[in-house]
This record gives C-alpha cells, sequence and structure tokens, in this order.
C-alpha cells in the first residue's frame, strides 16, 4: 500500500476546561496551599464565575465534572469529562514557585496542562500596553513561553500580536520573528497563535494570506471571534453552491494548520451563542443567545474538517477546549459550568470517533 493511500485512525479527542470563570477565592486563607477548606467563597462579583476555596478544590471539581454522566469510554484522565485544564500563567500563581506548586496538584489529579501566553496584556483583562512596539511584543512573548515550557504543558496557546499594525512593515516581520523564537528554543511541545479579537489573527482573510507566506504558523482556531468581526457567518451555505468561495478555502485551510481548537460557536453579533436548551436564560419569551441551525452546521463542519486533518496528518491527538465564559455576550446570564460541560459532551458524542 502506498504512503498516500494510506488511513490513519482517527485522532483521540482530549478535552480541557478552561479557568476562564473558574477562580480560586484570593481572600482565602487556604488559597495556594490547602488540600481542603470548609470556608465559604466570598460570593461572585458578577454572574457566571464560580469561586472555589481553596486550588485542591477548584482541581476536584473539574476532575468530577461529568463524572455521573459519561460512558466509560468517553471519560477524561480521572474518569470525568476532562483529561486536564487550560491556563494562562496567571491564573497558575503569582509567582514561579505557586506556578510549579499548581503543577504538581495537577499531576496529583491526574490532570495535563494547556499554558496560555499572551504577548501583550499580562492576561485577558489587562489591557493597558496593547500598544507597545513589535520588540517589546517579541520580548514579552519570549519571556513567557520560556517560562510556560520549562513547567512541561502538553501544548501552549499564544495570543501574539497587535490588530492595529501594519500587514507588510509589521505584522509579517513580528510573525518571523516570533516562529524563530520558537525554533530557537528547540522545544518538542507544540505552539499555536490563537484567532482572537485584537491581534492580527482576528482578521481571517489576513490570516489566510499569513497561512501561505509562513508554512510553519499554527493556530488555535476561535473562529467565533471572527463571525463578529465580519458580521456574518463565515462558511454559511444559505443561497450559494456546496464547495465555492473564499470562504471555505479560508476554512478548509485554516483546518490543516490547527493544532488546538476552542470550541465555543458564535454568530455576526455575538462570540458566543449556546445550544438551544442549554444553560442559557429566557427574556421576554425568547432567548436571543441560542444558536441557529446555520451557526451549528457551520461549527460542526469545520470542526470535523479540523478533525480530518489531523487524521490525514497522521495525528493520534486532537485537542479541545469548551471555551463558553462570563462577563460578556450574556456570557454572565449563562451557567457557564454547565455550558461548557453540555459542550464536551457534545463534542465527545461529534467527534470521539469518525
Amino acid at each position: 500500500m502506498s504512503i498516500s493511500s494510506t488511513r490513519h485512525a482517527a485522532p483521540t479527542l482530549r478535552l480541557y476546561r478552561s479557568l476562564w470563570g473558574l477562580t480560586v477565592d484570593p481572600k482565602s486563607s487556604s488559597a495556594t496551599t490547602s488540600p481542603s477548606s470548609t470556608s465559604s467563597p466570598k460570593p461572585p462579583p458578577c454572574r457566571g464565575i464560580k469561586f472555589f476555596p481553596s486550588r485542591q478544590a477548584l482541581l476536584r471539581h473539574i476532575t468530577g465534572a461529568g463524572r455521573d454522566r459519561v460512558g466509560s469510554n468517553e471519560r477524561g484522565r480521572k474518569g470525568g469529562l476532562y483529561h486536564g485544564i487550560e491556563a494562562s500563567l496567571c491564573d497558575l500563581g503569582s509567582t514561579k514557585e505557586e506556578r510549579r506548586d499548581m503543577v504538581r496538584m495537577l499531576e496529583e489529579h491526574g490532570l495535563d496542562l494547556i499554558i496560555g501566553i499572551y504577548s501583550s496584556w499580562g492576561d485577558y483583562e489587562c489591557r493597558h500596553d496593547h500598544y507597545k512596539a513589535p520588540s517589546l511584543h517579541i520580548a514579552q512573548f519570549q519571556s513567557q513561553l520560556e517560562e510556560a515550557l520549562a513547567l512541561g504543558p502538553v501544548h501552549v496557546n499564544s495570543h501574539t500580536g497587535c490588530d492595529a499594525w501594519r500587514e507588510d512593515k509589521d505584522i509579517m516581520p513580528f510573525f518571523e520573528m516570533v516562529l524563530e523564537a520558537q525554533r530557537a528554543m528547540g522545544s518538542e511541545i507544540s505552539i499555536s497563535h490563537e484567532t482572537h479579537r485584537g491581534r492580527p489573527l482576528g482578521n481571517p482573510f489576513l490570516t489566510l494570506r499569513l497561512l501561505h507566506a509562513l508554512p510553519s504558523l499554527r493556530l488555535t482556531a476561535d473562529i467565533s471571534h471572527w463571525m463578529v468581526v465580519c458580521e456574518r457567518l463565515l462558511g454559511g451555505r444559505e443561497g450559494g453552491r456546496e464547495g465555492e468561495g473564499l470562504e471555505e478555502e479560508l476554512l478548509r485551510t485554516v483546518a490543516g494548520r490547527t493544532d488546538h481548537v476552542h470550541a465555543r460557536r458564535g454568530n455576526a453579533q455575538s462570540a458566543q451563542v449556546v445550544m438551544r436548551g442549554r444553560g442559557g436564560r429566557k427574556e421576554d419569551g425568547k432567548d436571543k443567545r441560542k444558536e441557529g441551525r446555520g451557526e451549528r452546521e457551520v461549527f460542526e463542519r469545520f470542526w470535523r474538517w479540523v478533525q480530518e486533518a489531523k487524521r490525514e496528518g497522521g495525528r493520534g491527538v486532537w485537542t479541545v477546549t469548551p471555551e463558553y465564559g462570563p462577563g460578556y455576550g450574556g456570557g454572565g446570564e449563562m451557567d457557564v459550568d454547565k455550558v461548557n460541560e453540555d459542550m464536551a459532551r457534545w463534542l465527545r458524542t461529534k467527534f470521539g470517533s469518525m
């Protein structure tokens, strides 16, 4: 049998729980070290955020998610839905020592780690330095990447660059330097760059041009951002013949260059809409955040293309983080934990095998 005709087995789906919306009460005396606590978490400052009295309590919550509702062939590392967590360096702790302690706790709970790093902002909420020079973005990227790799994650996801830069004079040279910095570190840990608003990769058609120009650029695909940026459902097939158009070329190309997926459905007006009947709250008899058939089909088709690309490339594993969060797009009124858990179970049902 020729190499070209070899059919690889379907990649194993591994699900990760983002710590967005899950946090340890910073005022708890057991916030960093105590394996158990009876102290009560403080009330969340906004709906959708869940507080825990200790890191151990948070990790027990993640390992137990869905444990009594999934079949034995759909379980994560400890019998729940998730194989691990996705977290920024700030999520892991405020010092290097705290971060190493958190990694040890994850190992005790049998959880893998995906780390998110940022070329600007300390974390997602800290945006004050977004417009700094590309050279300073590079310096922060290198510093955070070096620290992240030392913690031994299974993958690194990067928020990279600034959307205000010029394509030819800033963005292209910047990504060339980023990829050279990755190569220079010589790590076998995979590194991908997220298609997030506020970043150059928040523009889908610029992303396509960068992919053509930079063969080693790999992506974390969160295409929910692109639906809002473009104010349309990219890849929708209403009124057009299947297989035609730039949007399909875009999504198929991106699927083939995706290392990691943030699984969240969006539409032209919101980066997160929930599955019908899953965790949203109705307003005036109608929930405007509920997905329609078009969103469901577009996102399922794209994720299927990602899975197929990994199978064709002989990748044994593909990693996905359901990433609904609190605080915007109706997120503060969602039961975020339930929505992510529902999405995780849906992904296992749809993509557990091919």
